[in-house]
């Protein structure tokens, strides 16, 4: 593959939480379809070493960048899921039975404090929670936006929650400085 491949990339996403495979979409021409090109995917490695393919998208992308796209992607199909699950959910009239105030109890709260500090979940559960947690703090304006190159490698590394909201501390401290 040259280089030239890089012209026809829209995105190029991380498919799975050890960051090790990456998804890239890319045009290419086709005369049979209406708009004379279609959409394609193709998976690469995310190793340097191995993959010059991953070399050449680095030409294109960061890591951060990447980073970014994966996590826009998994927002978008996250507010897909929930536009889909509100509308049943509405439909069927379950939303109704739905109260707010009860998520913010004491159940709640323990539940929060365990997950926080206790680090009592399976490893599995605890890696897919960090993962998510990190996603969902890149979907902030203010971590996108954020310049400090430092700071964000941090965010991105944690190992634990405590280590991601230490982070985001240093960042919210960075913005209000």
């Amino acid at each position: 593959m040259n280089a030239s491949w890089l012209e026809t990339v829209k995105y190029a996403r991380y498919i799975d939480e050890a960051r090790q495979n990456i998804e890239v979409l890319y045009t290419v021409d086709d005369p049979s379809h209406p708009k004379g090109r279609v959409l394609k995917t193709f998976v690469i490695l995310a190793n340097e070493k191995s993959d010059p393919r991953f070399q050449e998208l680095l030409e294109k992308y960061s890591y951060d960048q990447i980073m970014e796209m994966t996590y826009v992607y998994n927002a978008d199909a996250k507010k897909m899921h929930e536009q889909q699950v509100y509308a049943i959910a509405k439909k069927n009239g379950i939303l109704a039975s739905i109260n707010v105030e009860d998520m913010i109890n004491e159940d709640f709260i323990n539940r929060f404090v365990q997950l926080f500090f206790d680090k009592g979940l399976p490893e599995n559960e605890a890696k897919e929670l960090l993962f998510k947690t990190k996603l969902q703090l890149f979907e902030l304006d203010k971590v996108r936006d954020c310049k400090d190159r430092k700071i964000k490698s941090k965010l991105r590394k944690a190992k634990t929650l405590l280590e991601v909201f230490s982070a985001m501390a240093e960042l919210e401290e960075a913005i209000n400085s």
